[in-house]
């Protein structure tokens, strides 16, 4: 299905949003003001989008900053960057990260299987999911996906043309 990558992350959030408040956590999204339009699976995308928000919750110092930012960095690709504090956590994130660094990148525990989930949603929509981190001061998850390609009016009806 054609969808709003915007619309998607808006319904993360709202489903996580209880989750979000009951660790004091402030999320600020940015996301463009125009559609950013995808063909994918809404369920399943909603999912992985709500596996970032788990990982918030789950890793984030209560009372810290989520932020959630959907942006263009080239012209092929979007990218959606998750970033929270996880403070409150040091040597078990350390340890996660560590664990995630020494099995080449695999999703497995302790960061949870919902990553792993969500990376393998990412991937049959063509993308990417990778974690970034300082032990002791920040968490960043980031999901790239293709952009859709918009084709020119003219080209659409030259093609219709010719059939």
């Amino acid at each position: 299905d054609v969808l709003e990558l915007q619309d998607v992350l808006r319904e993360a959030l709202r489903v996580t949003a209880p989750y979000l408040a009951a660790r004091r956590l402030t999320v600020e999204p940015t996301f463009p003001t125009t559609p950013v339009l995808f063909y994918g699976d809404r369920v399943r995308l909603l999912q992985a989008f709500g596996s970032l928000l788990d990982h918030a919750v789950r890793w984030g110092s209560e009372g810290s900053r989520v932020t959630i930012e959907l942006a263009s960095v080239v012209a092929v690709e979007w990218r959606i960057v998750v970033t929270h504090d996880v403070a409150g956590q040091q040597a078990d994130f350390a340890r996660a990260l560590d664990t995630f660094s020494r099995l080449g990148g695999r999703m497995e525990e302790p960061l949870g299987l919902g990553l792993r989930v969500a990376k393998e949603i990412v991937e049959l929509h063509h993308g990417r999911l990778w974690v970034e981190g300082e032990p002791g001061r920040s968490s960043r998850l980031v999901i790239t996906l293709p952009a859709v390609q918009q084709q020119e009016p003219s080209a659409r009806h030259d093609a219709s043309s010719n059939a």
